[in-house]
């Protein structure tokens, strides 16, 4: 199975949104604005995931993936995954994308196994939880 998630807090700063105007007819990328909601939740599940703490993970996942996944097998992913990496910090963090209740994320750590890239996330339950099941 795919490492499930990933980090621990890290206060990172999401990448600058221009308004500069500009010149030519095609539009240039636009940094999706920060979700500190959404940051602080992947955080906190990383945190738990690679702390070994299967219990706190399972809470931020999705009802979906808590059906599809189980607490006892989060548990062991969880446990082995501090015993392999240990809880490592979040390098670097990006939203991707927000649509109402939907989002992806990419975000880094200094072991890039463990780099995640466009990882759902949604809004559920009054919290952002991981959807990658």
């Amino acid at each position: 199975a795919a490492l499930a998630g990933c980090g621990a807090t890290v206060g990172t700063t999401p990448p600058a949104v221009s308004s500069a105007p500009t010149s030519s007819a095609a539009a240039s990328p636009v940094a999706t604005p920060a979700n500190p909601a959404l940051q602080a939740a992947v955080e906190a599940y990383s945190s738990d995931y690679l702390g070994g703490n299967g219990a706190g993970a399972f809470a931020l996942l999705s009802s979906r993936c808590q059906l599809a996944i189980g607490s006892q097998q989060l548990d062991a992913e969880a446990n082995a995954a501090e015993a392999l990496y240990g809880a490592l910090p979040i390098s670097s963090f990006t939203v991707d994308s927000i649509n109402g209740t939907q989002a992806t994320v990419s975000y880094t750590y200094a072991v890039a196994t463990l780099d995640q890239s466009d990882q759902p996330w949604v809004l559920e339950s009054g919290g952002w939880r991981y959807d990658n099941c």
